[in-house]
């Protein structure tokens, strides 16, 4: 965005998506999308798959990214973006066991079913009707 990966911009996540409109969950990164642990600072609330990097082993790039001193500067985002991610979980109540027996793999017939009917084919349009600002 104008020269800015879109999940390092602060005028984007943070002006616009959080102050503008008033977002109030949380932004996850798309896979990879981040290009490093400042995301943080700029409104990214949780990137995807995390810091690891390809071909470094995960200790290293934990402690480089995240040591004392780079962790006490981000203490007021980190708080802020687990604040944002928690509260998601909470209020959609995955903390809870509300398994109805459909645990994988338990749950093949529901999996196997098909998604593609003109019920749900009706229902994904009026979702996405309802959903657009």
């Amino acid at each position: 965005v104008n020269g800015t990966f879109a999940c390092h911009s602060p005028a984007l996540l943070q002006r616009d998506l959080k102050g503008t409109m008033g977002f109030s969950g949380f932004v996850l990164s798309d896979w990879g999308a981040s290009h490093g642990a400042d995301a943080i600072d700029k409104g990214l609330d949780q990137e995807m798959p995390g810091v690891l990097e390809p071909g470094t082993p995960a200790i290293d790039v934990l402690v480089d990214h995240f040591s004392d001193a780079a962790l006490a500067s981000r203490e007021a985002s980190a708080s802020a973006a687990a604040l944002r991610v928690l509260t998601s979980v909470y209020r959609l109540r995955l903390d809870e066991d509300t398994s109805d027996g459909c645990v994988p793999p338990a749950c093949r017939p529901e999996r196997a079913s098909s998604q593609t009917s003109d019920a749900h084919a009706a229902l994904a349009r009026r979702a996405a009707a309802e959903a657009t600002v």
